[in-house]
This record gives C-alpha cells, structure tokens and sequence, in this order.
C-alpha cells in the first residue's frame, strides 16, 4: 500500500516513446498511401489477366496448390502518428518441377512492387 504517498522508481512514470522507431512491430515500414494504392491497382490488372491466361491455368491445374497473392497490414503508430504498413507478395507453388518453374516465372515476371516476396515452393 503506498500510504497516501506517491510511487517513485523505474517502471512508475507514463512510458516514454521509443527512440529511431523502435515502435515500429517488425517488418512494418514507412510508405506513402498513394504509392501504395497505385501498386495495388496495377497488380489488380495483372491478376485480371492472370484469369484470362491459359498456358498459366494449364500449369496450375497440374499444381495441388498454387496461387499468387498481395497481403497488405497496415499499423497505426501513435508515438510518430504515422501509419506503417507490411506489404507482402506470397508466392505458393506445389506441383511438378515444369509448372513450378512456369509459374514462378510467370509472377516474377508480371507482379511487381515495394512488397517482400514470400516464396513457398515444394516440387512433388
């Protein structure tokens, strides 16, 4: 019990902000909305045609799985009051060795942007 008496020490006072960032969850970065936003609708087109692709729909059919998508997180820093994002392209591709490497090609050539690829690939 503190008896009517204030706390005093370490760890009793309002947290202070972390200096250079350090806030930030990981993987997150700063970027601007609009760069973002105009990443976003050119990969929309891209998967569009992606739909129209027949050689790729041949090589998925091949593939138990296979697919090629955006995951965008975006963070609310209150410290800085800046929004950070974590900007993601994961690449899954499980089939024979030939569709695999189509398909890899096929998204590195076609999907691009500041996201991080993640790329799980597993030839059977």
């Amino acid at each position: 019990m503190s008896e009517g008496k204030s706390l005093t020490g370490e760890g009793c006072g309002p947290a202070k902000a972390a200096e250079g960032g350090a806030d930030v969850p990981e993987g997150f970065k700063e970027m601007e909305q609009a760069v973002v936003d105009g990443q976003t609708a050119e990969i929309a087109k891209v998967f569009e045609g992606f739909t129209k692709d027949d050689e790729l729909a041949e090589s998925a059919k091949g593939c138990p799985r296979a697919f090629c998508v955006i995951v965008l997180q975006q963070n609310f820093v209150p410290s800085t009051g800046k929004t950070v994002y974590k900007y993601q392209n994961y690449r899954v591709v499980v089939g024979p060795k030939d569709n695999v490497e189509k398909m890899k090609t096929k998204f590195a050539d076609n999907v691009k942007g500041d996201f991080e690829v993640v790329l799980r690939e597993q030839v059977i």
